[in-house]
């Protein structure tokens, strides 16, 4: 298993804050992340199944290289990871209710 990441959080499962006292979820634009790798990011994050970052780079028209640059950079993997569980714990909880 990949070691974990420091996102700069306080402790271990928790993310940096937005700089206004609030935490950001890891699927939400970090403080260091800039809008186009957000961009591509949120476009990775939406792919589900079908993620890859040739798929991204053909999206939002910039070269893999660059792609596969930020998403090291800013942990693409486990933060969708963490969106994932989250989707999956919302569509249980939706079930339950409904």
């Amino acid at each position: 298993m990949a070691a974990r990441r420091d996102y700069g959080g306080t402790d271990e499962g928790s993310w940096p804050g937005s700089g206004r006292g609030t935490e950001v979820r890891p699927w939400e634009r970090l403080p260091k992340e800039s809008p186009p790798a957000f961009e591509a990011f949120a476009c990775y994050r939406d792919l589900g199944a079908r993620r890859s970052f040739v798929a991204v780079a053909r999206q939002v028209g910039k070269d893999e290289s660059l792609i596969r640059r930020w998403a090291d950079r800013h942990g693409w993997k486990e933060r969708v990871w963490q969106y994932d569980l989250f989707s999956d714990r919302e569509a249980q909880i939706g079930g339950e209710r409904g």
